[in-house]
């Protein structure tokens, strides 16, 4: 696992916590919604949520629909349902301006981007799940292919348009 080395010898650990730093010290497209008033801090919690969902309800119900056979009584078909149900969300996110918080990138389309993508890639040998691909925006910004809306899809994701 790759980590962070502070001048100080301070070690950061975790992927958003580095990003975070990261963008504590460079944040020239304002991706963390620094501003001050209601609309910034508006954003800030949506931004939060959105990182708290990837990190939280996508991955338990992913991993619970790739890997049902490692959780007892999962439902790998509701599991499936539920993915299904945020991806369609982030779909719609997308299509109101082409980011997950509309017009503008903010900062989860970068940690949310590995996990959706995971939902498209092949499943374990002997798993009775198949790939989810995302929805219409989503799999153009996951496959680099360009969508409905213009821009292409690896551009989304990574903050250009």
């Amino acid at each position: 696992m790759p980590v962070l080395v502070l001048p100080t010898g301070e070690v950061i650990e975790e992927s958003l916590a580095v990003m975070a730093w990261a963008l504590g010290q460079h944040d020239p497209g304002d991706w963390r919604r620094a501003g001050d008033g209601p609309a910034a801090a508006n954003e800030r919690a949506q931004i939060a949520a959105l990182i708290d969902a990837n990190d939280g309800t996508f991955k338990v119900h992913l991993d619970r629909y790739k890997y049902a056979h490692r959780f007892a009584g999962a439902d790998p078909l509701a599991h499936r349902q539920a993915t299904l149900d945020i991806l369609r969300d982030w779909n719609a996110r997308l299509e109101l301006g082409g980011w997950l918080l509309g017009g503008a990138p903010p900062w989860p389309t970068s940690p949310c981007c590995p996990s959706c993508a995971s939902s498209a890639r092949p499943m374990p040998a002997g798993s009775i799940a198949s790939p989810i691909w995302p929805p219409s925006h989503l799999a153009g910004t996951l496959s680099g292919q360009p969508r409905a809306g213009g821009g292409d899809g690896a551009g989304a994701a990574l903050g250009s348009r």
